[in-house]
């Protein structure tokens, strides 16, 4: 009858469970559940602070590991002294991979470990996460579902496709923001369609930020870290933050020295990004950082082999790495077995099964990722015939 609270404790935001205070009986069991206890109730004032960020996809969205691996290690064990809020996007509708051209992006399925929803608005998966996050005492900060992040409205993109027309009018202004690349016709509407979906990626992230910035004026305080995790992150081993902790620098990636083709020097890993609060809103506002850059500028500190007289500029890892140099940002690249994961696909397969592979793969060579158990076998994902689909790692539906 009366619902006596903060702002950001209102129902509207979707964040009243994380705020109801201990001793009430008509809130049934969710008072037995320490994620439901306030924030000085919970933890120890000298605890690390940590926001995780995700935005993607439902139909790559990876839940268990990330809940097994990554939250759980820092939020369930006393003594990392660890508080985790996790903030994600996700859209239903269907975005066309990058690199469609590859057979098994045409038969990429959901986590089988999430129900099918039956509303429209998938009202009932965000409530099945909400309520496997409880266990792990971490809080959700922002969960939505929606059916696209709706960009074309948004001034800042209007004004940069507006400059693009003027500058190219014969080519779909999306078609060098921010990734640029013509080599040839299918490259150049292959980028295209990357172009969208990084630019929507990044704002659900914005979007996700501003709700972070929010909480913290609220709440009076600041996270010391923030973690930036794509999509299909699979994590096959517990993530250490307090390894992360005792390293010098502001932004930590993975070194991926081991990759095959190996990274260019103009390039930085980009499947996670961990920052100290201190440069972590370059990277919470990464949509605005990209579309108020003129990326011509690190095209041109591309060698002559690379831009293909002039028909490619700079990819993803190397916008990256230029503008953290440009903001004087100090990364450190890291061990794979240091951020234990791999970006990772569902597929399924001609006999209607849904094994998983490895959609883009990352190792180092010092501290390299060990495969063992149920994921010894697994596979780079385009390298694997699906008619011959043995060699996949199998997911058994609950």
């Amino acid at each position: 009858m009366l619902h006596v609270a903060k702002r950001s404790c209102h129902w509207y935001y979707r964040s009243f469970s994380r705020c109801v205070a201990p001793g009430v009986e008509d809130i049934g069991d969710i008072q037995e559940d320490n994620n439901y206890l306030p924030r000085d109730r919970r933890i120890k004032k000298e605890s690390l602070k940590v926001a995780v960020f995700v935005a993607g996809t439902l139909q790559r969205f990876m839940l268990n590991s990330t809940l097994e691996h990554l939250i759980r290690p820092m939020s369930s064990n006393s003594e990392t002294g660890v508080d985790v809020d996790y903030y994600a996007s996700l859209t239903t509708g269907k975005a066309k991979a990058y690199r469609s051209g590859s057979s098994y992006t045409h038969h990429l399925q959901p986590d089988p470990m999430l129900p099918v929803s039956n509303f429209h608005d998938s009202v009932d998966i965000e409530e099945y996460v909400r309520k496997k996050f409880g266990p792990t005492q971490a809080k959700i900060g922002a969960f939505q579902i929606q059916e696209s992040i709706y960009i074309d409205a948004e001034p800042m993109l209007k004004a940069r496709r507006e400059r693009a027309l003027i500058e190219n009018p014969s080519e779909d202004p999306d078609q060098r923001i921010p990734i640029f690349d013509i080599r040839t016709v299918d490259i150049a509407k292959r980028t295209t369609s990357a172009n969208r979906n990084l630019l929507r990626m990044h704002l659900a992230i914005q979007n996700l930020w501003s709700s972070a910035l929010k909480w913290e004026a609220e709440e009076g305080f600041k996270y010391d870290y923030v973690l930036f995790v794509r999509d299909d992150s699979l994590w096959l081993d517990d993530f250490d933050i307090l390894k992360i902790a005792e390293k010098e620098g502001d932004v930590f990636v993975p070194s991926c020295d081991a990759r095959d083709p190996p990274l260019d020097p103009n390039e930085i890993n980009d499947h996670i990004l961990i920052s100290r609060r201190k440069s972590a809103g370059i990277f919470g506002n990464y949509y605005s950082t990209l579309l108020q850059t003129d990326v011509k500028e690190c095209m041109d500190r591309l060698p002559a082999t690379l831009t293909s007289k002039g028909r490619r500029g700079c990819n993803s890892e190397m916008l990256l790495k230029w503008i953290t140099d440009e903001k004087n940002v100090k990364v450190r690249k890291v061990s794979q077995s240091e951020v234990p994961f791999q970006r990772s696909a569902n597929v399924k397969l001609p006999d209607g099964s849904i094994m998983q592979c490895f959609h883009k793969f990352c190792q180092s060579k010092d501290l390299p990722l060990k495969f063992s158990g149920e994921n010894k076998d697994m596979k780079v994902c385009s390298k694997i015939d699906l008619d011959k689909f043995s060699s996949f790692h199998k997911v058994d539906k609950p």
